[in-house]
């Protein structure tokens, strides 16, 4: 829009921001979820905490210290997706590329379940018995949270496509299709409605990241194989 002013600014916020997320964030081995709490009533604007109390009893917390519902040292499935969706419109998101690939090897190393026999899930069941499938979150590192994020049980299409997306784009077609295998046997007509990958209902958009394969692939197949003419 010609504020080359504003655009210096944003490019100085990605270049930081990414820096500080690769020194902060990432343990190591994957994209962890730093716990920032309140501490204090004080430090939160009036209307904006949610209790246990009132219209949503099953939300909030009441610690300010050690918050409930927090991801914490979770490995999630889903965890750079913001860089995917940077490195599919043309954007050097700025996080190392040795990290990112670090933790796309943590989500599929804690993450995958070849089967869900004995797996313990409180919440909604998308993948059972014998089938495959990712964890929304796993905690490898152990320092579970008492009352962790309460959908980290669960096998979400959408986070499984956001994966697959990030590791083609990462240049690991096998890991990807691998993760998107198992997404489709699972809806493969028999056991459930090919059209209809269910989350928190029928029809459920999260699931339309898959469209993220075909610019992922189309991008992959053009950096390794260019046509002749075309710059590789």
């Amino acid at each position: 829009v010609g504020d080359d002013d504003f655009a210096v600014e944003c490019d100085q916020v990605r270049i930081s921001g990414a820096a500080r997320t690769d020194e902060v964030v990432h343990n190591g081995d994957y994209y962890a979820h730093v716990v920032m709490p309140a501490g204090s009533e004080d430090a939160i604007a009036e209307g904006l905490r949610i209790r246990y109390d009132g219209d949503s009893p099953w939300v909030g917390s009441d610690d300010l210290v050690d918050p409930d519902l927090q991801i914490g040292a979770g490995c999630t499935a889903d965890q750079v997706v913001g860089h995917t969706m940077g490195r599919l419109a043309g954007v050097d998101t700025g996080l190392d590329p040795v990290l990112v690939s670090r933790a796309l090897d943590s989500v599929l190393r804690h993450n995958h379940r070849d089967g869900f026999t004995g797996h313990f899930n409180h919440m909604r069941t998308y993948a059972l018995n014998d089938e495959a499938g990712l964890l929304v979150c796993s905690f490898p590192r152990g320092d579970r949270p008492r009352r962790p994020f309460p959908y980290c049980n669960e096998v979400w299409t959408g986070l499984e496509y956001s994966a697959a997306v990030g590791l083609l784009v990462d240049g690991r077609p096998g890991d990807a299709e691998r993760v998107v295998r198992a997404v489709r046997d699972r809806y493969d007509g028999r056991r459930r409605n090919p059209f209809d990958e269910v989350e928190c209902g029928h029809h459920y958009v999260r699931s339309m990241a898959s469209w993220g394969l075909v610019d992922a692939w189309l991008a992959t197949e053009q950096e390794h194989h260019p046509r002749k003419g075309d710059s590789a």
